[in-house]
């Protein structure tokens, strides 16, 4: 069936109309993910060097996997290869075994750091020590790793057994695989996860609001309320995200810009708070100082231990 000229014209437009929607689309989602990582960047060598601030290992945990997961989506990017030519193989099929198995590793690290947190305020309000439990704290932080790893590996020998199914995709963000049941799989971990980190999180919203008389001599308690709740907003965010990847097959541009919204959003909630606030603004104020020692010495006097695994308040 021949065109006429105007309808030629009309859907050359129309795909010229599309093709710079998915341009600016990518060129988004490539910013939200540096802003969101190198943010997190800051936050943990902040957290790091620091004097006074102290945070759970899994607290670094759960940063350094969304600092890692920015990384993987904008792998192709880094390299030069989101547009023109397909890219090399190699780097395709890395980059897409890597997106499939880091919505995991982040799913899994969130969810270890809210155990954590739950097992602190457990001990807080039994009046117990503060004594860290290596052996749990070594799984909370080794088993999320150990589910990336295995998906990671699965992804690839996929991808390498089947090379046609592996692509850039249609916005030029990443490379992705044919299959649908690969996001399907990654989609269902995340599912299970958020789901636990959720309802994790009401309980320990649940418990600080009954023990508030108890916790009222904190200093941080109200805070720590309210990042947990707000935190549990990004994480039904995460949840209904997932849920939509397993259920439907096609993820248009919103999917993608929702995903590179949630290191951004870690990155605010968890990089606004006064004590990390505190080390750039206090690094030459002698006040400041005296009150950073006043606080070190606060801490040290509250914990029974002297690494960072301490009270659920400094998360």
């Amino acid at each position: 069936m021949l065109l006429s000229r105007s309808e030629a014209l009309f859907l050359r437009s129309q795909e010229t109309a599309q093709q710079i929607i998915h341009a600016r689309v990518a060129l988004a989602f490539i910013v939200l993910q540096l802003v969101g990582g190198c943010g997190l960047l800051i936050v943990l060598l902040t957290a790091a060097i620091g004097r006074g601030v102290k945070r759970y290992s899994t607290w670094y945990s759960f940063g350094a996997s969304w600092v890692f997961s920015c990384v993987c989506y904008t792998l192709l990017a880094f390299a030069g290869q989101r547009t023109g030519p397909d890219p090399e193989f190699g780097l395709c099929v890395i980059q897409m075994a890597l997106i499939y198995a880091a919505p995991s590793l982040t799913a899994c690290t969130t969810l270890s750091l809210i155990i954590h947190m739950l097992l602190n305020l457990r001990r807080l309000l039994a009046n117990a020590p503060f004594r860290t439990n290596s052996g749990a704290v070594a799984a909370l932080l080794i088993v999320p790793y150990l589910v990336w790893l295995a998906e990671f590996l699965g992804v690839l020998l996929y991808g390498i057994s089947t090379p046609d199914t592996v692509r850039r995709s249609l916005n030029g963000t990443y490379c992705n695989s044919k299959n649908p049941l690969l996001s399907k799989i990654s989609a269902l971990i995340v599912v299970c996860c958020t789901v636990l980190t959720v309802a994790l999180q009401g309980i320990i919203a649940l418990r600080l609001y009954r023990n508030r008389t108890v916790i009222s001599g904190c200093s941080q308690s109200v805070t720590m309320a309210i990042r947990v709740m707000v935190f549990s907003l990004v994480g039904a965010l995460a949840l209904g995200v997932a849920i939509a990847y397993v259920v439907t097959y096609q993820h248009d541009q919103a999917f993608d810009m929702i995903l590179a919204s949630l290191p951004v959003m870690a990155f605010l909630i968890f990089g606004s708070q006064p004590d990390l606030a505190r080390v750039w603004m206090c690094r030459r104020d002698r006040t400041c100082q005296a009150a950073e020692k006043s606080l070190l010495l606060s801490h040290s006097q509250y914990s029974s231990v002297s690494t960072q695994e301490l009270s659920p308040y400094d998360t």
